[in-house]
């Protein structure tokens, strides 16, 4: 079992709260703190660290009306993660091992690139810019002479 560092339980914590005001945004609520849609709705223990930053991201990507969580991050010494959640129960929809270092300071974005009605998340790497199809995680191009670091 990993040893969490205090920073690593407050980021848990700083994500969760986003994670909760993001789904419960999605139903055009104004939101207070003592607002019943707050209440804590699912967990994952994606095995993410904090040193290659957690940067959640949400959209509805299969027209449900429902939110999608994307997270990515650091997820042991030799790979980083990306996730695709179901916004209501946690679910894992798809994830996937890039073969690139995830970078801190470099966030993910999430954008209908083509205009099909199915977003593109949009990964930057010191590999180059990865561009993913949001619905399924599959590779939809890459640019390698844009290098993040």
């Amino acid at each position: 079992m990993r040893n969490i560092t205090t920073l690593g339980k407050i980021l848990q914590k700083a994500i969760i709260i986003m994670i909760m005001l993001i789904v419960s945004l999605q139903y055009n609520y104004t939101v207070r703190s003592d607002d019943s849609l707050l209440k804590l709705k699912w967990t994952y223990d994606t095995g993410l660290t904090f040193s290659g930053g957690i940067g959640p991201l949400a959209t509805d990507i299969n027209k449900d009306g429902k939110m999608e969580i994307f997270v990515s991050g650091d997820y042991t010494n030799t790979a980083d993660k990306i996730f695709c959640f179901n916004g209501n129960t946690g679910a894992v929809i798809w994830s996937i091992k890039p073969s690139y270092q995830i970078v801190p300071h470099n966030p993910m974005e999430i954008y209908d690139l083509n205009k099909d009605g199915i977003p593109e998340l949009i990964q930057p790497s010191p590999n180059g810019i990865m561009v993913y199809h949001a619905n399924n995680g599959t590779l939809y191009w890459k640019n390698q002479s844009i290098k993040c670091s």
